[in-house]
Parts: C-alpha cells; structure tokens; sequence
C-alpha cells in the first residue's frame, strides 16, 4: 500500500528543525568551532530551498508516483539531520550539567579530560552532516525532472477556529430515526425471539450517528432491559467480538481463552433478558462468524434486537434474520443547515447571510454525506469571503488519486487535511499510532501534548508555555472535526474511521501500531514510531520486524491509561526489554507502563536522547542513578509504582524536566535539590521524610507548577520559616491543593499544628482543596475566607482535634464538600455558614458527612431566610453519624434532590410535622434512601415529600412499621420503592396492603421481609404501572396470589425464598401460569445464596485474622467442590444476583490471589498492604475496563492507608446498588478501605465523583 506523506507536514518538521539549530545550547557548542558552523548553515540552506518545493509537491504527489518517493526520501533526511542536532544539543547540555558541578580546579581537570573526546565527537558530527548535505544536494537536483515548482502559494490564515462544541443537534435524520425505532419496536421484524436490523450506507453517510439517535432514543430505553454498544473493528475474529459484547454486558474483563466457554456464559447472562445490542461498524463478511456470534444471543428474551452498522450490503445476506436499512445521503438543505451549525458557532445571523450562496455551491461537492460537510465547515470557520471562494474552487475537488491508493480517501477530508496549517499536519499524523476506534479520555489528553513535546511537534512561541501551545493544537484539530464525540457519551473522544484512514495516508510508514488485530507486522527501515498494544502482540512478528528499524524514536504502550497487567504480559515484557534495547539509540518516547518490568539499568545508558518515561504500573523497585544523566528528559511517570520508596539522588540533574507525576508510589521523602527543576510544570507529590521536613522550602523556587499538588508527611516540619518559604501564595497555576498530615500522627501542639497551616495558604485562585489529618483545634482564617472566590471543592479528612467547622459557607463557588472523620465536633451550627450578609453557601450542590463519631446535632438559626442556607444543594450524604439524634434541619434544602442516610443510629425523625411543612422544606426531593437507623421512626411527622420518585428503606424496622402513616397513595410521583426490614417483633406477614402504594410505582422491591407469607393480590392488581418486582430472602413467602400479578410486569426476580421458587420452576411449578407471561423472569435457588453467604462470611472472618490470601481462597473454593465441574457456572450465576440485585447485607471482602474468583463480574484493582484491605465498589453501568484507574488512586493517595507495607498482591470485590438516579452513570465509584481488628472493621469512605452514592457495611449486626 503506498501511503501520502503531506509536503506541509515536511514543512512542520523543518520549522522545528530550524528552531532547535537556534538554540542556546547548540549556539554556544558551535562557538570556535567554525567547520561545524558553516557546514550547518549550509544545512539549513539547503533545507530553505527544499521547503520551498513543499506546497507543490503536497498535492502533486497525490498522482504522482515519484514525488511521493522524493519526499519519503527527504523525510528521511529530515531524520537523520534532527538526529545530528539532537547529538549536538545533548552532548551540549552534559557539558553544562557536568561542569556546573565542578568548581576550581576541579573543573579545570574536567574540561581537560573531555576535550580528546570532544574533538571526537566533533569529527563524527562533522562526517555525519557532509553526508546528510550530499544526500539533500541529489534530491533537490531532482526537481526539474519531477515538474516541481518552488511556490509560496495562498492559504488560510493561521487563525485557530472557534471552541469545539459538543454535537447537540442532526439534520436531517429525523424519519429515519423514527422508521428504525418502529422496526424495533414492532413484533413482526424477523423472528419473534431475535432480529437484526443493519442500518448499510457509504463511509461517513451518518450510520453511526443514526445508530446513537436510536439508541438514545426514550422509547427504546424503556422497551429493553439491557441495552450496550459494541465498535467492532475491521480485523477481529468471533471471539474478540463475543468478548467484547460478553465483557459490557456482565460490566468485568474476562480471561477465558475459549470462546465456547465464553459464549456458554454470555448465554446465562441474557437468557430471559429482553437487549439490545448495537454492533458499530462491522465488515466481517464470513457466514460461520455471523451464525457464532449470535447464538449465544438467541436465548434472550422476546423482543431482543442487534442492530448493526456497516458499509457492505453482503453482512446482511449472512445474518439470519436480519432487515437491511439502506441509509441514504441527506439533502442539500439539510447540509446546508449543518454546514453552518458548525461553520458559524460564532457568527451573526446578518453575516452569515454574506456566506448563502457560496456555502450552498460548497454542500453540493460534498455529495450529502455529513462527515464531509463537517470537515469542510472546520476550514471555513472564517468571516472572509475570499478564503470560501478558495475552499469552493479548489483543484482537491476533482483530484483523482492512484489507484494503488488502497485507503479511498473523500476529496472533503482531503481538503481539510490541506489547509491545516503545517503544525497541525504533524500533530494530526500522530494519530495514526493509535488503532481505530481509540477512546482518548479526557484525562489523556495531558499525556497526548507531553508525547507532541517528545517528538518535537510544537513550535514554540516567546512567552507562552508549550504545554498551552499543545492543548491549543489539540483544541484546533477538535475545532475542525477530525474528532467526535464516543458513542459511549461523556467526555470522551474518538476519531472516525475514514478520519483515521486519513492519518494513516499522510503518516506513511513512518508509525506503526503493534496488536493481534493487525494481520502482518509492517516495519520497515522507514519506521519510527511503534505502539503497541498491551498483551497483544504476536512476538515472532515483533522479533522479524525489528531488526528492520534503524532509528526508532517512539515505543509506546497503549491505552495511554493503565488498567493493570496480566501473567501473559509479564513474560511478554521480560522480551520486549531485550529487543527494545537494540534500537534504542534515538529513543524520545519510551512506556512500559502496566508491565512487570522491574528495572531499566542496561537500557538506560543508551537513552540519551529520551524525552518521556513511562514507568507508572510497573514492578519496579529502584530508578537507576544512570537515569539522572537524560538531560532531554521533560517527562517523568513513576505513578503507582508500588514497590518504588526512593528516587535516585542526583534527580536534580534532569534541568529540562517538566512532569513528574508519582501518585500512589510509596515514597519515603523527596531527592534533595529539587529546587533546581525549574522548569518542572506538574509535580503530582511532595514528600517530606522525618528527617527532610525543612525541604519545604525548595517548593519555593519551583515558579511554574500547574495543576494538582499534594504535599504530605507534613508532621515532619519543624521550623514555620521554611514553610512560608514554599511560597504557595504566588503560585498561580495550581488548580487543586492537597495538604497531608500522616492521620495516626499524634501531636501535642496544636498552636504549631494551626501556624503550619496558615503558612500554607495558598494563592486566591485555588479550585480544589483537601486537608487531611490536621491536628489543630481549629482552623486558620484563611482556609473559608470568602476572597477564595474560585474554589469549587473542598475536603476535610481525619482533622480529629478540630471542635469547630470553619465559616465554609463563606466561599461563593464552593460546589462539592466533603467533611470525614472529625472526631471532635459535636454540633454543626451557625458558625458554619459564616458572618456575611449573603446567603451562606450560595453554590453548594453535593455535601457529604461521614463518620462523625461525636456529632449530636446541627442546627442554623437562619434557617428561615428567603432561599434557605443552602440554596442551591441537591445531593446530601449523612453516614456513619452514630451519635446524631435530630433530623435535618427544616427550612434549609429548597434545591435537594437527593437524600442518603445510612448508619445514624440515634436518629428518631427529621423535623417537619405537617404535609404543608414537608413540601415546603423538600421542594424539590427526588429521591430517599434510608439505612441502618434502627431508632428512625418517621422521615417526618406526617409522611413523605409529594414530589418523590424513589424510596429506598433498609434496616429500619420502626419506620417500616409506621408504613401505613406514609400515605404513600397520595405520591402521584413515585415509581420505584425498595424495602428491607430484617426480623422485627410483629413483622411484615402479608404485603402490600391495601391503599399502601401508588398506582404510579414502576418498580418494586422486598427484602428480607422474614415473616412475609403472602401477597396481597388485590393491591397488586391496582399497581397498574409496576414492570419490575424482586423478591429477595422472604423466607417464608409460600406462593404468589391467586389474583395473579399485574399484567404490565417485564420484570420478576426471585431469590432466597425457597418455598415461592418451588411453585414458579419453569413448567411445572404451581405458579408458573401466573407468570409465563412475563418477558423476563430470574429465579435462583437458595442453595445458591447460602453458598455465597457462607464463602462470605468465612472469608470475612479470615480476614480478620490476617490470614493468608491462599487460605481464604481455600475456603471459598472447597464449599464448593461437591460440584467442581460447575463451579464457573455456580459463581457466575451467583454474581449475576449481587449485580442485579444488590446482594449488600453480605459484602464480599476477598484477599485473594490474582487467578482467585477470575469469573466474578466486579470491579478489581491490585494494591500492596499490611493489615488492611481495600474495596472498590461500582454503580450501574461502569466501563467493563476499569481496573486499576489512576482517577481512582490520584484521589486518595494522600491517606497513608495508601502507603501499606505489606507485599501481599490483592484483588477487591464488592457490589453497590445503585441509590441515586442520574448521576454519574448512577452512582459512579468509590474506594473502601477496609481495616480489620479482631471482629470489628471500619470502612472509610473516599468519594472518587460527585453525585455518587456509596455503601457501607455495619459489622454489629454480623452473625458467626
């Protein structure tokens, strides 16, 4: 395949090129050395000349064999000649560095002993650009006999576009939206088990788009149970695909290797569920592949659909069911209208009318196909006239490219290619080292501008960071569609298809991606940039194809986020280090990251020329004081390295670093001289050792830190003078500031503790801060005072001495607080909200108390004020507040949505006694949730808010038995009530009663209702909305009602009640007529549960005792060896109960090994402790890949139960309910810690997002 490099983006190169002969560094080297000089500015003479043949030759090689070699082969002279210069800078900065640390005499010995070498390497370089002159020379000789013109042609300006704006409206899909959702919808499409609908249309018609405006559409969310997206790319086999689809569906990787085993458990997890799956643009054209991977998905229930989008209408004839949609362009008007959404973001109606006429004539050449009109609208992002017409006349149009051009590129990407200007080009290209369908979250985006840095892609620019230079590069491209929004939602990003193909033509064999889904391995001499895809590469394909490279300049791992590592990857990497090492000569990029390499002695010698480091999720234990001689190195990642407690000394050395980011590593203390890295940008820790406090003050030369910045271990400081000498008050570019105490740290200093902390007031424009483990008695002025303008959150953890909150309500952005483990409160009241004469808390939406031991009350004598206290809040947490007694405060909350309540032991009721009064104090409440308050008799004297649409009630057995007081018949709003009691004296025996519940409930759930013996089939009967009904642990629950259940249910679970699955077995149960005809039906044995419960409960108890990982799983497995042959399919079945029914009185706390529960469908992340355990809990729905996610460690790195020493390996498990609807994919994640001591454990609680809920377990009611 012969590929197009861009003759702009050769012009990209040669302006970084000359930059970098410019500077400093090779200037001063070139002093007295005149041969060198000369030879260099004729270098650069002859690369003038060259670049002025590059906007000819960019288009030209677009039908001309021989101008695309020409420019592959001034690429490559391009290469060698930043190599040269590249040798020059480096061996210029080892002269400064190295002489920098000699003085006197010693210095004079230095510079004598080098310059034997020095007139060495003077002669090497000198050899090496005679020869890059001598290869130029012939090249440029070439150019009459190519036809190529020296030109200086017009284009666009140089002017970023307007701020990328999310997609929020398409044109012109309307009726096909409609035609789809009806086939869907309908029962007489295929088979009445399972169809398929393939939505076939050109590259870039829209069928993705389409497939999204379906998806989302309310009428199919209501009509499936399940419903998941799948990208499926052009070289994947059947199991890859099933594999995907399994690992969405049951939300957990999975390791199994066989794909009939894997589908066996697809099948048990859809059997009876009504999905829908969308399989994004497919190609595999084989029948076999089609019959394979949709059998398992036949045994869902009726009604079940896939829909399917690819450009080949032969898919369709091999699906057995399947009804093709033939997606046709959309009209010239509809064009019209999206040529100016995205054109004209910024612009006025009246100017806009200037542009009518042209953009018409615009829309036509782009044929009706909505990418093209998107692509071409990026680059007419412009108030001129003239530059429209230039875009309209353009020769690109009716270019006819080779026909060994194997990628069909659209004439309208083309033409948004061409008029990039040629920084972007480059950047752009980049992309092509990642493989289609790539999601770049939002947090890679900060890693994708250090990787342009590395490879010198960004010119700088005299006063501006080049950090900001990139993320305005990024924002360009953005700007101009090249890319969209992920069809998962959120932030995230992907590039199209026909977008990447693109990349790849101007990229040529310049990058290369490694993975199984590539079908040959294609490198070449001409390759320099390799990424690969972790544990998926074919070894015997990387071997052969290395010895080809001759001067790699990137080994990158993908995903740029780590999610851990698997066995097969640890032997992979001992390999790849090996191979690596031949090549790695003119290394700038280099990540290992998420493999189990455990050093890098020998390969650092060779580095010289590195850039960026990727170490983060490794195994390794030492940094080499070799790596302190990488004098280019800018970026640094060592995050989470759990076995790292030291960096090399001499890191001081590294004068060009700019990120050093080691979140999550156990660090002992900092190197000294860190002052020295003036450069550094983002420093993610400072850690002050025992001995090290006075370090501090290095903090204070560091002028030009961004970002997040946590500084721990700050019981070490001895004297105050050196922490004003951090100086964080001039430090304007942190965003987020975490200022760390150890917890355990006991002081008897508490004036010391507060002067600490008032020298650490940072600067006015902070956004996020956290205090943990201060020991002061209260806290200094500044931590509230009102001039804190920008902050948007704050954290108080552990600040156990403090007796008194300060005036938070002060802060007039303040968005998000969360307040944990303060001991010494024992009330919330007006001090809280602050003396001024605004209304307090003014921006407040999520607040969280958690585990205040001592807190009895909260209460504000300014309750009543017009907009309450807070005004604005609509999530709010109370948990683990054993000693509160009242409610909450009336009057306070005319924004909250959302009430969660858990383990407040003392509490009785909240204060409101009329229903005037609760509508009144709950306006706007959404949502309930209720647990473990034993002492709770009513939420309010009369009942519950009339605006409420869920209830959640667990394990408050008075309460429940006040339910007739509810009047829950009155909340035409509610449709979802949850309720578990427990055993209570005079239990629940027969339920619902009647005139207990609305008509409007949609979902209804029963817990461990012990004394439950029947349904009440008339008050069923009047639930006329209900579809979903689980029962769960009622025991004593003997069959269903004779009056049968509403005829509107899709839904039924029922687990743990013995003697009610009886009578509904499938077929021959007594009650099976009265429910056959529900969509979806889950029924699991008790034996199943019990199992579960005991393998539970001993593994809890084991934990306890600190036993060993191998003697939990032990347990836990031989319960289950009467039916070893079934043990995948039992634990399987088992976690499809936790997941779907929130199985939480028994939370499964496992230390296991990493081969331990593989099965499990939860969320797992590996950690190093001692003594301690940690817990990830997840919400529905949560991406199947997150395992190991820096989002959740950068968080709570600053809590020393992060810092354990213990070097067991452990896997956590645990399930969540979710509480609150509409939040960050309800509910989101959060990490547990879990510490054990005899039979009691505390689990604290670290909120990862807002608008998350989260659970806590209450050992006092545990059984033995």
């Amino acid at each position: 395949m012969a590929e197009l490099v861009g003759g702009a983006l050769l012009s990209g190169f040669l302006n970084v090129l000359f930059d970098r002969m410019a500077t400093q560094e090779v200037l001063s080297f070139l002093q007295a050395k005149k041969v060198l000089s000369k030879l260099l500015d004729e270098l650069k003479i002859r690369l003038l000349s060259a670049n002025k043949l590059l906007n000819h030759a960019e288009v030209k090689q677009l039908t001309d064999e021989n101008v695309k070699k020409w420019l592959d082969e001034l690429k490559e002279v391009l290469y060698e000649a930043d190599y040269v210069i590249d040798k020059i800078n480096t061996e210029a900065l080892r002269r400064r560095v190295e002489n920098d640390g000699q003085s006197g005499s010693k210095a004079s010995k230095f510079l004598s002993s080098i310059s034997s070498f020095f007139s060495a390497f003077e002669n090497t370089v000198k050899s090496e650009i005679e020869e890059i002159l001598g290869r130029l020379k012939l090249l440029l000789a070439q150019n009459e006999v190519l036809g190529l013109k020296e030109s200086d042609q017009k284009r666009l300006p140089k002017r970023l576009p307007a701020p990328w704006d999310e997609e929020s409206e398409v044109y012109g899909r309307e009726d096909d939206r409609d035609k789809i959702v009806k086939l869907l919808l309908s029962d007489d499409v295929g088979s009445p088990k399972m169809s398929e609908i393939a939505i076939v249309g050109m590259g870039g018609i829209g069928k993705t788009t389409l497939a999204q405006l379906v998806y989302n559409d309310s009428r199919v969310r209501e009509r499936f149970d399940l419903r998941e997206w799948v990208t499926v790319s052009e070289e994947v086999d059947v199991f890859e695909v099933t594999k995907a689809v399994f690992e969405k569906t049951n939300k957990r990787t999975s390791r199994s290797k066989d794909l009939y085993e894997l589908q066996d458990e697809l099948k048990t997890s859809l059997t009876g569920k009504r999905f829908l799956y969308v399989l994004d643009d497919v190609w595999n054209e084989d029948y076999q592949f089609w019959e394979l991977l949709l059998s398992p998905m036949r045994s869902g229930g009726r009604g079940s659909r896939v829909i399917v989008t690819t450009r080949s209408t032969i898919v369709v004839s091999k699906m057995r069911n399947a009804r093709a949609y033939d997606l046709r362009t959309i009209t010239d008007d509809d064009c019209l209208q999206l040529l100016t959404k995205h054109a004209f973001d910024d612009i006025g109606s009246n100017e806009q009318s200037n542009f009518h006429d042209l953009g018409i004539e615009i829309v036509k050449r782009c044929k009706g196909l909505p990418l093209a009109v998107k692509a071409v609208a990026g680059v007419l992002r412009s108030t001129h006239p003239e530059e429209w017409r230039l875009i309209l006349h353009s020769d690109i149009w009716e270019l006819q490219i080779q026909e060994n051009h194997n990628l069909k590129i659209l004439p309208a990407l083309w033409l948004s290619y061409y008029f990039l200007p040629a920084n972007l080009k480059r950047c752009f290209a980049y992309f092509s080292i990642f493989p289609k369908d790539y999601e770049f979250r939002e947090n890679e985006i900060e890693k994708i501008i250090w990787l342009w840095m590395a490879e010198g892609l960004l010119q700088p620019r005299e006063g501006k960071r080049i950090e900001d230079i990139g993320m305005e590069y990024f924002n360009a491209l953005k700007a101009r569609s090249f890319f969209q929004q992920s069809s998962w939602g959120g932030s995230n990003l992907v590039m199209h298809d026909l977008i990447h193909d693109l990349a790849i033509s101007v990229s040529g064999h310049e990058f290369c991606l490694l993975s199984d889904e590539c079908k040959s391995c294609n490198l070449t001499d001409k390759t320099h940039h390799l990424s690969y895809r972790k544990n998926s590469i074919d070894m015997n394909k990387f071997e052969a194809g290395l010895s080809k490279l001759k001067c790699l300049h990137t080994f990158l791992a993908l995903p740029l986020s780590t999610y851990g590592r698997s066995i097969e990857g640890e032997l992979r990497d001992c390999v790849f280090l090996e191979r690596v090492q031949r090549v790695a000569g003119c290394l700038k990029v280099l990540s290992f990251s998420g493999s189990s390499i455990t050093g890098l002695k020998e390969l650092i010698v060779d580095l010289k020329h590195l850039r960026y480091l990727d170490l983060s999720s490794t195994e390794v234990e030492e940094i080499p004081s070799s790596i302190c001689t990488l004098y280019n190195l800018q970026t640094l990642l060592l995050s989470s390295c759990r076995k790292l407690t030291l960096l090399p000394t001499d890191m001081c050395c590294l004068i060009n670093l700019r990120h050093l980011k080691i979140e999550d590593t156990p660090l002992r203390e900092m190197p000294p001289q860190m002052y020295k890295l003036r450069n550094l940008q983002k420093l993610s820790d400072f850690v002050l050792g025992e001995n090290g406090g006075s370090r501090i003050k290095e903090l204070g030369q560091l002028h030009y830190l961004q970002g997040s910045l946590c500084i721990s271990g700050l019981e070490n400081l001895a004297d105050i003078g050196d922490v004003l000498q951090a100086d964080l008050k001039n430090k304007e570019g942190l965003t987020r500031l975490i200022l760390s105490w150890n917890d355990d740290h006991i002081t008897d200093d508490s004036t010391k503790e507060k002067d600490v902390l008032a020298a650490l007031e940072p600067h006015k424009k902070l956004k996020k801060l956290t205090i943990a483990g201060y020991g002061g008695t209260t806290f200094p002025d500044w931590v509230a005072h009102e001039s804190f303008s920008d902050m948007v959150e704050l954290s108080l953890y552990k600040c156990k001495n403090c007796c008194f909150l300060p005036p938070l309500g002060q802060l007039p952005s303040l968005r998000n607080l969360d307040i944990e483990y303060m001991d010494g409160l024992e009330s919330i009241g007006d001090e809280f909200c602050g003396t001024s004469l605004t209304a307090p808390f003014p921006s407040l939406e999520i607040l969280h108390i958690y585990s205040m031991g001592s807190l009895e009350r909260w209460s504000f004598a300014g309750a009543e004020r017009e907009g309450g206290i807070f005004p604005r809040l609509n999530n709010l947490i109370v948990a683990s507040c054993g000693k509160l007694n009242v409610g909450l405060p009336a009057g306070c909350f005319p924004s909250l949505e959302n009430i969660f309540v858990d383990a407040c032991k003392e509490m009785v009721s909240t204060l409101p006694t009329s229903q005037a009064e609760i509508d009144s104090a709950y306006p706007s409440l959404k949502s309930i949730y209720l647990k473990g308050c034993p002492r709770l008799e009513s939420f309010s004297g009369m009942g519950f808010p009339s605006n409420l649409k869920e209830l959640d009630i667990w394990g408050c057995p008075m309460l429940i038995a006040n339910r007739m007081k509810w009047d829950l018949q009155r909340l035409s709003s509610l449709q979802s009530l949850f309720l578990q009691q427990f055993e209570i004296e005079g239990g629940v025996d027969s339920f619902p009663e009647e005139g207990l519940l609305p008509s409007t409930l949609t979902s209804l759930s029963i817990f461990e209702l012990k004394n439950l013996k029947t349904l009440n089939g008339k008050s069923f009967h009047n639930l006329t909305s209900l579809q979903q009904l689980t029962i769960l642990g009622c025991e004593e629950l003997q069959c269903l009602p004779e009056e049968g259940l509403p005829p509107s249910l899709a839904r039924l679970e029922i687990n743990g009640s013995p003697l009610l699955e009886q009578r509904c077995q499938r077929g021959t149960g007594e009650d099976w007529p009265k429910i056959q005809y529900i969509p979806n039906i889950e029924i699991y044995t008790a034996e199943i549960l019990q199992r579960l419960k005991i393998i539970v409960r001993l593994a809890k108890r084991e934990v306890s005792k600190s036993a060993k990982c191998e003697d939990v799983k032990g347990m836990a497995f031989s319960l289950l060896q009467s039916q070893q042959n079934n043990n995948q399919k039992i634990l399987s079945r088992t976690c499809s109960i936790m997941d779907r029914s929130s199985f939480q009185r028994d939370l499964a706390i496992l230390r296991t090994s990493s081969a331990s529960f593989k099965c499990l469908p939860i969320v797992q992340v590996t950690a190093r402790v001692d003594e301690a355990t940690f817990d990830i809990h997840h919400s529905f729905p949560v991406a199947a890949e997150i395992e190991h996610d820096e989002r959740v460690l950068a968080k709570a790195q600053h809590r020393d139960e992060m810092r354990g020493t213990g070097e067991d390996k452990v896997l956590f498990f645990g399930v969540i309910r979710p509480t609150f609807r509409g939040g960050l994919f309800l509910g989101g994640i959060e990490l547990v810690l879990s510490r054990f001591t005899d039979s009691q454990y505390e689990l604290n609680v670290l909120q990862i997002f807002p608008n998350c809920s989260y659970y806590s377990y209450d050992t006092s009611r545990d059984e033995d």
